[in-house]
């Protein structure tokens, strides 16, 4: 929750500062109390976990709170820089550094995504919109347009093989065992095994300490491990020109 709210107040205070430069109000006092929450509730017991019960609770619904007044803060900032478009997508990137990544965009119809300037993006269409690949420069705000159109089909870069468990990607080659543990992550760009043991190995351990069950785990705790199993068999899910998933 910690980490949550330093990223929605740096977006908030971003899209905000952005909306106020054209002449929209600036929400001072929620924007003041999301910060004042934020900032109370990073007493050093809160963020690990070694406070009491009535702490979370509280800490809980002060969140909760904060939450609520940055999502009205930023609905506000967000209707004053952008207006509605029917085929138009808006991104905002608030990190401070270069981005190219698959985004969401909740699209039904079939067709292809351009940016502003006309150039084709790559898409994969999956069940209720599509994965689009897009790059976005430090603190930016960028359009996406729609066309309805027949497009040809990208070619798939994945193969999948679950009888024998095995993932191939453009980048690695992935291969588990029965419990769902990684048994190899070929790198084949640098041609080298990655994986030095098991990978996906969730491992869980008995923590009865002698006292103070918020802050100790004592030395015995290694004699009682267990392996997180996996509960259902693997399926494929999601597979096209940009991701593959494997669930």
């Amino acid at each position: 929750m910690n980490r949550k709210l330093e990223f929605l107040l740096t977006e908030t205070e971003w899209l905000s500062g952005l909306a106020w430069l054209k002449g929209a109000p600036y929400d001072r006092d929620s924007l003041h109390e999301a910060w004042e929450t934020l900032l109370r509730n990073q007493f050093h017991d809160i963020i690990p976990g070694s406070s009491i019960r009535e702490v979370y609770e509280d800490s809980a619904l002060e969140y909760r709170k904060a939450y609520g007044l940055l999502a009205k803060a930023q609905s506000g900032a967000v209707n004053a820089l952008i207006q509605p478009e029917e085929g138009a997508y808006t991104l905002c990137h608030s990190g401070s550094f270069a981005r190219k990544d698959c985004v969401y965009l909740p699209e039904k119809a079939g067709g292809a995504f351009y940016t502003a300037e006309g150039k084709p993006l790559p898409a994969q269409r999956v069940k209720e919109g599509y994965y689009v690949l897009a790059s976005s420069l430090a603190l930016s705000m960028q359009t996406l347009r729609f066309e309805k159109r027949r497009t040809a089909r990208a070619k798939c870069p994945f193969a999948a093989d679950l009888d024998s468990r095995t993932l191939q990607t453009p980048y690695y080659d992935i291969a588990w065992d029965e419990n769902g543990f990684l048994t190899s992550l070929y790198d084949r760009g640098h041609a080298r095994q990655v994986l030095a043991g098991l990978g996906n190995a969730l491992e869980i351990y008995e923590d009865k300490p002698l006292n103070y069950d918020a802050w100790d785990i004592d030395l015995f705790h290694t004699k009682k491990r267990e392996y997180a199993q996996l509960c259902a068999p693997v399926e494929a899910a999601d597979f096209g020109p940009l991701r593959a998933t494997l669930r």
